[in-house]
């Protein structure tokens, strides 16, 4: 016969340290339940490519004017990310009118891409240094248009510059005691990938 096995309660210290290193579990368990943007494997958290549209769509329509000569509107944005580049592309529909030269709004589309920073004073990822890829108008010269891409810089860099996409609360930068920090940017298929260590 086998000796009988005897078990005696855990002691009131042994029950402390049980209590603490479960309740810690199930603390960070929540924690990244909660942050659903984080991978705890991998270190990163990801800005999905929604979200960066979405706060890209904030920012419009908005109507803008420049040298009292040019009046611009731009609506509809549509985000494209370029893993290649490492950067993002932001398509919008615009209009522009001169009282003078083009009293009839003329239709058109620019395209604007970006990189991307982190802003550690307010937590935020960034747009960074947009630049004007292409302003086509409708129904213009290629001269004409030619003359109207610095229109296009001008509007990509006073609309976009330092755009905010994500903005990080206190909790999602912290494990524990420890303060995270925030590394590279990377854009993917899926969203911005965002190295946290």
């Amino acid at each position: 016969m086998s000796p009988a096995l005897h078990t005696s309660p855990p002691s009131p210290r042994r029950r402390k340290v049980l209590s603490a290193v479960l309740g810690g579990l199930a603390a960070s368990a929540w924690s990244v339940r909660s942050n659903a943007g984080y991978n705890i494997w991998t270190g990163t958290y990801t800005v999905s490519r929604d979200e960066v549209q979405a706060g890209i769509a904030k920012r419009f329509p908005v109507g803008l004017r420049y040298m009292e000569m040019f009046e611009v509107k731009l609506t509809s944005p549509r985000v494209a990310l370029l893993p290649q580049t490492n950067r993002l592309a932001v398509t919008v529909d615009a209009t522009v009118r001169n009282p003078l030269f083009l009293p009839t709004p003329v239709p058109g589309v620019l395209a604007i891409s970006s990189g991307l920073k982190f802003d550690a004073a307010s937590r935020t990822v960034r747009l960074h240094e947009p630049t004007a890829e292409r302003l086509a108008l409708q129904g213009l010269s290629a001269d004409d248009s030619r003359n109207l891409q610095s229109l296009g810089a001008t509007v990509a860099r006073e609309l976009l510059r330092d755009y905010p996409l994500h903005t990080f609360t206190e909790d999602e930068l912290r494990l524990g005691n420890r303060k995270l920090e925030i590394g590279e940017i990377t854009v993917t298929d899926a969203g911005l990938t965002v190295d946290v260590r």
